[in-house]
């Protein structure tokens, strides 16, 4: 059964008057790979002594973290634990994915080996509930290559997995015009051609200089111009800081002073 859809509220993405179209739809195509982001790490659960925690979140107090970093530092273990770790890596990866539970999805392991290189590939199952709710769940299988066989490693690189999942869906499905511009399905060298084509100055009359001087446009009308506030003259400072800059910087204002 499907959960009953709710209206959230995220950050504001900024989206100027002078931007061309392709970048407003760029603007969109990244603010919904990030929304799909932040909610992914929320439903990434981990089962810490009886407790359903969410160590992936953007939530947590950072304020408090940051005092204590010395709490939050990854701890080897002695190379006998790690050798028994690697000797039974079946048993002890099923026990660390026993843990997670993702979207109201679990992991199953199905197959685990150890590369001549020292690194360890793992074949993961993602097993559906009837209350898993992202589409890109559905039959997959994840195949991570770590580098070392620990639980930490395994769940950053899982995680990763996990995005990388959603933001694959988020390119098949994201369309403009009904053309899914991201997708996999579009041959790369048939849109380096139309890429090439369209900048050749043989193909279009000064292509070159109109597309130079339409960015120059647009450039001019972005430049933000500084005031006399203090959050002015702290940008004022930042940048020169970096000596001479090519580009537009910013726009000095002129105080109407009687």
């Amino acid at each position: 059964m499907w959960p009953t859809k709710k209206i959230v509220y995220g950050r504001k993405w900024r989206v100027e008057p002078e931007l061309p179209t392709s970048e407003i739809i760029q603007t969109i195509f990244l603010a919904i790979k990030k929304a799909r982001e932040h909610e992914i790490r929320e439903v990434f659960r981990v089962n810490y002594q009886g407790k359903t925690t969410t160590p992936f979140n953007n939530h947590h107090d950072l304020p408090l973290m940051s005092e204590h970093p010395e709490l939050f530092t990854h701890k080897d273990i002695s190379s006998a634990k790690q050798c028994n770790i690697e000797n039974n890596s079946v048993y002890y990866v099923q026990k660390w994915l026993g843990y997670i539970v993702y979207d109201k999805a679990s992991f199953l392991l199905g197959n685990i080996e150890q590369r001549k290189n020292g690194n360890w590939l793992i074949d993961i199952t993602l097993v559906n509930s009837e209350k898993t709710t992202l589409p890109e769940t559905k039959n997959a299988i994840i195949s991570l290559q770590i580098s070392s066989l620990s639980l930490n490693e395994l769940f950053y690189q899982l995680f990763q997995m996990l995005i990388s999942l959603s933001d694959r869906h988020v390119d098949e499905h994201f369309s403009y015009n009904n053309f899914t511009r991201f997708s996999y399905k579009n041959s790369i060298l048939q849109i380096a051609r139309i890429s090439a084509l369209t900048r050749d100055p043989n193909f279009v009359f000064d292509v070159a200089e109109k597309y130079g001087q339409l960015n120059n446009e647009t450039d001019k009308l972005r430049v933000p111009i500084l005031d006399n506030s203090p959050l002015a003259q702290k940008i004022e400072n930042s940048i020169k800081q970096f000596g001479k800059l090519s580009g537009m910087v910013p726009i000095k204002a002129i105080s109407n002073t009687i």
